[in-house]
């Protein structure tokens, strides 16, 4: 330990033979590169979506419930984003994807991207709590329609949480457990949207 402690780099061997380096750093702290890989990655999932599973080659029946007595659907990858949220901000993120989504996404006459034009630096905002801007368009093709365009200018703010551990053993996981499991291996919860301004 005295040894360790002795040493400006500290290196570890993961199971996958591949080595990185140990910081010693606050529980709460997360690196940049992390909130800005994090944030790129909700809002692919977020507003990226077509007629197949996310990160593979399956149709995707999307995720269906109930909105004021009316049935909805959202691709999953909507849902999994939400996964990434606390509180009720995912159900708000969700109710603002269906006004944009068509209902042809499911039979593959539809589908999205999103182009990431600005992503801040994140800034440290309280104990564990990180801000960071960003300026996006997704772009909705439609067969039949002209593209459609909207731009995103949101700030987001991510609260550093104990990373996410299964409680089910990860031998032969859903696909679902697997991703959602990836998506929160940052120990980052998003807690609040608002417009940004710039």
């Amino acid at each position: 330990m005295i040894n360790a402690q002795s040493k400006t780099q500290t290196f570890v061997q993961l199971n996958n033979g591949s080595a990185v380096e140990v910081l010693n750093q606050d529980a709460l702290y997360r690196s940049e590169a992390v909130i800005q890989e994090t944030t790129t990655q909700f809002l692919k999932l977020l507003w990226e979506w077509s007629a197949r599973l996310p990160g593979s080659q399956q149709n995707d029946p999307g995720f269906t419930f109930n909105l004021n007595d009316q049935q909805k659907t959202i691709p999953s990858s909507v849902y999994y984003a939400s996964q990434l949220t606390g509180g009720g901000i995912g159900n708000q993120l969700v109710i603002e994807s269906l006004k944009i989504i068509p209902h042809s996404v499911f039979e593959g006459r539809a589908e999205s991207s999103i182009e990431i034009e600005f992503l801040g630096s994140p800034r440290v905002t309280g104990q564990g709590l990180y801000e960071i801007d960003a300026i996006a368009t997704v772009v909705v093709r439609e067969v039949g329609y002209l593209d459609q365009r909207t731009q995103l200018k949101k700030t987001f703010t991510w609260q550093a949480v104990e990373p996410y551990v299964p409680l089910l053993p990860l031998d032969n996981p859903s696909s679902m457990r697997q991703l959602i499991a990836q998506l929160r291996a940052s120990g980052l919860q998003l807690v609040d949207v608002k417009p940004f301004n710039p």
